[in-house]
C-alpha cells in the first residue's frame, strides 16, 4: 500500500499539473484552495484527489469565460480559485 501524500507535495502535484496545461494561477492562492479543500475534505485519495481539484477549479474557470471577448483564458483567478472552495 502507498503512503498518502502530504498537502505540500499535492500542491506541488497540483501546481505543476495546472503549469503544464499553461494555466497562470497565482500559487498562494492555490496554496491556501488545496489547504482549506483537504482540511475540509475527509477523501485524501492521493494523486486523484488533487486531480480531482484541479478539474473543480478548471470547470469553475471555465464557467466564467465562456462567451467572454476579451477574457484571457489561460489566467485562473481569484474568483475562481473561491467558487473551487469547498
Amino acid at each position: 500500500m502507498f503512503e498518502d501524500y502530504t498537502p505540500q507535495e499535492l500542491i506541488e502535484i497540483g501546481w505543476n499539473d495546472l503549469k503544464a496545461k499553461n494555466y497562470i494561477v497565482d500559487k498562494t492562492a492555490y496554496t491556501d484552495l488545496v489547504m482549506h479543500n483537504f482540511n475540509v475534505s475527509h477523501d485524501h485519495s492521493n494523486g486523484r484527489w488533487v486531480r480531482n481539484l484541479n478539474e473543480r477549479l478548471i470547470r469553475k474557470f471555465a464557467v466564467r469565460v465562456a462567451g467572454q471577448q476579451g477574457e484571457d483564458l489561460s489566467a485562473i483567478k481569484q474568483q475562481d480559485i473561491d467558487a473551487a472552495m469547498l
